[in-house]
This record gives structure tokens, C-alpha cells and sequence, in this order.
């Protein structure tokens, strides 16, 4: 900053620049009962503080905004005011953030925070936090395609191809979309779809339809979780035909407790919050950075490459199973106001994230897709719209991959999981076969070509009453926990929260760590808040 030292001492600084630093403190003055204070410098957050008492906010204030204020004669002042930052997303990120646990130099406990581009650390004695202190780490994560120059793309200063941004930026997923299928890292077709914007929702829309959407998948998959794998004469034999919720082992009680399925959606809306977007490379570091209760391999394999250092365009390994079509649904609200192409680019990029295959993209955007129109819709769809909708969506991005049912009738097939789904839904309707006798034909496990035709029979025959739907997801099928959570979205978009039983609403534990009891319905009151009022 301009000032010389022999020793290099930070003091001298301060020296330098303290005319200048008091006119901060002079202009900044603490509120009478003041215990925090979230710090912006040019319009973007860059801390906290927060105390216990006033008093101790207020002996140690001038010396905060010192320090804040140092940083913010580095920044160039704007050539216009600037307006006051939003500091919502900054602060979801740090109740968001992992600590950690260590004894303090003197009395009580020292906490250490680490979180999506949020790093601090805490004090606590006593039952009481006596100080917090949290800084803004900025993304560093690079973007593939960085410095190339494509067709298209915005151009630097002196005409340099600047390619994709080096920070990751919500507003850019179609660049990093298209650097990508450029590589052909993601297999997906370039379709028109792609173009083709959605509407915005009208002022008049319902977020309650947003909430039904949401709870219904935590409660789907609170429902299934707590017997998922066993086949349904298994299940049957031991539990009878279950319509609410069974005690859970981890928790001993009969409620509404969450497995990964849920963990991930809502740590994915957490993300969104704190981004006020869709921002891949920190959604990443969030899905790989929280304690799950149970993960699949492909889930392990994303996680450890990410816990690695891999870049998060190369952290999700090939596979059809069904672990992104499950966590998908939140991707669509930042889009409720704006509407545009943007669904679809984040749709494709979400389900990627840790699926790198084709099918399973294909059935991310199809299934958001769904949703979309799902939340406008005044009545249920006739059944036949269900498997109409997915194809047509669905079909022009898988093309025509070659996909093998891994067992039930069908082993002989070959080709798109459309086009499986499309024949087995089109034979079992034919022949009006309830859900159980059709998900044994075709299997009813993690695998695509098992979970998208019971997903789509099931709303086929049951989409008009939600409890039905997800009654049939919970007791006819073998992953019906996540099977139950996709349905759960569904029907929960299409009926609205007050479409769904109000038992299974008010015995849901709205936890998706292990003692945050309630945080699902905090983080839908914040996504209301955030991305529609």
C-alpha cells in the first residue's frame, strides 16, 4: 500500500493511511444495543462479526472497521454509489459451514468454520458464543475452456479471447455448458431445447406449489428410507402395506427423518441461497464438504475426487443411476422470476455434476422440465401426458445411446432409456397392470432403466392423488426411498403443499444433518424470500 518499513510492520500501515482510516470510524458509528456487524466493501461482503454483549462490540468496533477499512482503500471507489449488498447468501454459507471442535488457549471451546467460500472461526464458554469472526473466500475454481476463443464468446479488451471466467458466475453456465459438450466431456446432443426459453411464473403464481414440490420429495424419501432395498413381498411380509412413517433406526422414532436423497437436494437449495444461483463449482464443494448418512459408489467416488482437488467438471463418474435425477428438482427455483433458457443449461450441468452419462442428463432436464409445467398446471394431466412429455424432451437429447436392463422380462433390450421407458410403460398400460406386478417386469432398483419407468407408471396411474402416488413408490418398489422422493417432487409440484397429507407435513423432522431439526422448513421460508418475493 505505498508505505515504507524496514521491518515489513503491519503498524506502519496503519500509520500511513490513519487520517484516512478514522474518517471510516467517524462515519461508521455501532447502534446502542449493536452485537454484529456485517462488513461490504464496494457492494460485496467480505465478513462478520458478532459478539455477545454490546459492550464488548462496542470496545472493540473502531479497531474492526479499521481493518475492514484498510481493504477498502485498496478497491478503486465505483464511478457511482453503489447499492447495499444482500447479505443473506454470505451469511447461509457460514451457518452452512462444517466445524470443527477444539479446546480454547483459556476457558471454553475453539470452532473452527469451513464452508463454500466462507472460512472463520469461533469462541464458545460457558453455553454462550462470546465471538465469531468470518471471512469471504472468493472461488478460485477454474472453468474448462479458460482463455480459448469460440465462436460467440465475449471478447476481452484489445479483442483477447477471453473464454469462460476463471470465478464460476451463475449468469455463465451456458459458456461452461458449451466448453464442455464442446470436449464432448458431456455427453449430451445439442438440441433446440436449449433455445427454446420458459416463461416466467406469473405474480399470481403460488410458491406454495414450490414447497409442495420440495416436501413432497423429503417426505417420499423419509417414508422409503427406512426399508429401502428390500423387495415389496419382503417388506410386505414384515411392515404390511406402510402409509406412514416407520421408527427409524438411526433415530428410534416413527417420523419424518431424511437419508442423502433429501441431505442433497436441500444442501443444493442451501447453495443456491448463498449464490442467489446456480453456481457449480461451489454446489460441488458444498455436496462433497457435509456428513451423509448413506452414499451410494457413485456419490463416494464424486466426493473423493472432489476431496482431492479434481476440478468439479471432473469429479462425477459415468454412471446411469438414479443419484442426480433424485437431487434435481431445486436447480428450477432461482428461474422462477426470470424464467429463459438458463433451466435447462443448469438442469444439464446439475445432473452432470456427479453423473457424467448420458441417460441420466437427458433425464435430469426432461424431469425439470416436467416440473416446470407441473407447477402451473390447475388440475392433473391426463395419464398418457406423463410418458408423452418425458419423450418428448427427453428424446432429442439421449439420441439413440445403447442402454442393457440388468434384469426382470427385458433382458434383450438394447438402446435409449427413452425409448425402453416409452415401450414398457406403453405395454404395461396396455394391460392395466398395477404398479407392483409392472416394477417386477422391468425391476424397480437404482439403476435408470429400473427407477424413470416406475417413477413415470406410478404418476401414469396415481399423479392425480398424491398419497396414493407415493404409498405405491414406498411399498412397490426396491429403492423406493429414492423412487418415492422423484414421485414425491412430482406430485408435490402438481398438488401443492396443501395437497399433501397433513400428517406426513407436520411428523417430518425438517432435519437434514443430525440435529438440525426444522432446517428444511427454514430454508423453504429463505427460498420464498430469495427467489419470489
Amino acid at each position: 500500500m505505498g508505505s515504507q518499513s524496514t521491518t515489513e510492520a503491519m503498524a506502519d500501515i496503519y500509520e500511513t493511511h490513519a487520517a484516512a482510516l478514522e474518517d471510516y470510524v467517524q462515519a461508521l458509528p455501532p447502534l446502542p444495543r449493536q452485537v454484529g456487524t456485517v462488513f461490504a466493501i464496494a457492494g460485496e461482503v467480505r465478513g462478520v462479526e458478532l459478539f455477545d454483549y454490546p459492550a464488548t462490540l462496542h470496545r472493540l468496533y473502531p479497531k474492526l472497521v479499521r481493518s475492514y477499512a484498510l481493504d477498502a482503500l485498496e478497491v478503486a471507489a465505483p464511478a457511482t454509489g453503489v447499492a447495499a449488498p444482500d447479505p443473506w447468501p454470505f451469511l447461509a454459507n457460514l451457518t452452512a459451514a462444517a466445524a470443527t471442535a477444539h479446546p480454547a488457549v483459556g476457558e471454553g471451546q475453539d470452532l473452527r468454520l469451513s464452508g463454500a467460500e466462507v472460512t472463520g472461526g469461533a469462541l464458545v464458554a460457558r453455553g454462550r458464543l462470546v465471538h465469531l469472526c468470518a471471512f469471504r473466500i472468493p472461488d478460485t475454481s477454474p472453468v474448462p475452456g479458460a482463455g480459448e476463443e469460440r465462436p460467440g464468446m465475449a471478447r476481452g479488451a484489445g479483442g483477447t479471447g477471453r473464454g469462460l471466467t476463471e470465478h464460476p458466475d451463475p449468469r455463465r453456465n451456458r459458456d461452461t455448458l458449451a466448453a464442455v459438450m464442446a470436449r464432448e466431456a458431456i455427453a449430451l446432443d445439442r438440441t433446440p431445447l436449449f433455445n427454446q426459453p420458459v416463461a416466467p411464473k406469473a405474480p399470481t403464481f403460488d410458491f406454495a406449489r414450490v414447497e409442495g414440490m420440495l416436501l413432497g420429495l423429503a417426505i417420499g424419501n423419509a417414508l422409503g428410507n427406512t426399508t429401502e432395498g428390500l423387495r415389496p413381498e419382503q417388506r410386505r411380509a414384515r411392515h404390511g402395506e406402510i402409509r406412514d412413517y416407520l421408527p427409524h433406526p438411526r433415530w428410534r422414532e416413527p417420523r419424518g427423518f431424511p437419508s442423502s436423497d433429501t441431505q442433497l437436494s436441500f444442501w443444493t437449495l442451501e447453495q443456491l441461497l448463498a449464490d442467489q444461483g446456480f453456481n457449480p463449482a461451489t454446489v460441488a464443494r458444498r455436496l462433497s464438504s457435509g456428513h451423509l448418512f448413506d452414499a451410494g459408489r457413485t456419490l463416494r467416488h464424486f466426493i473423493q475426487q472432489c476431496q482431492a482437488g479434481q476440478p468439479w467438471w471432473n469429479c462425477g463418474k459415468a454412471s446411469a443411476s438414479n443419484g442426480a435425477l433424485m437431487r434435481i428438482a431445486p436447480l428450477l427455483i432461482p428461474h422462477l422470476r426470470d424464467g429463459g433458457t438458463g433451466l435447462w443449461v443448469d438442469a444439464a450441468l446439475g445432473g452432470w455434476l456427479t453423473h457424467q452419462d448420458r441417460a441420466s442428463t437427458a433425464a435430469c432436464v426432461a424431469f425439470i422440465g416436467i416440473l416446470w409445467e407441473l407447477l402451473d398446471r390447475d388440475g392433473p394431466p391426463d395419464p398418457a401426458w406423463w410418458l408423452a412429455r418425458y419423450v418428448s424432451l427427453a428424446r432429442g437429447l439421449e439420441g439413440d445411446t445403447q442402454y442393457v436392463p440388468r434384469g426382470g422380462a427385458y433382458t434383450h433390450y438394447r438402446g435409449p432409456l427413452w425409448r425402453y421407458t416409452q415401450e414398457r410403460l406403453l405395454a404395461a398400460a396396455g394391460r392395466n397392470l398395477p404398479v407392483r406386478e409392472a416394477c417386477q417386469e422391468w425391476q424397480s432398483g437404482a439403476y435408470l432403466l429400473e427407477t424413470l419407468p416406475s417413477v413415470l407408471y406410478i404418476l401414469m396411474r396415481h399423479g392425480h392423488d398424491p398419497e396414493e402416488a407415493l404409498v405405491r413408490a414406498v411399498n412397490d418398489t426396491q429403492d423406493n426411498d429414492t423412487i418415492a422422493a422423484i414421485v414425491g417432487a412430482a406430485v408435490g409440484a402438481l398438488h401443492g403443499r396443501r395437497g399433501l397429507p397433513a400428517r406426513w407435513i407436520t411428523r417430518l423432522s425438517g432435519r437434514i444433518a443430525e440435529r438440525d431439526e426444522g432446517r428444511v422448513g427454514e430454508l423453504l421460508a429463505a427460498a420464498r424470500s430469495v427467489f419470489w418475493h
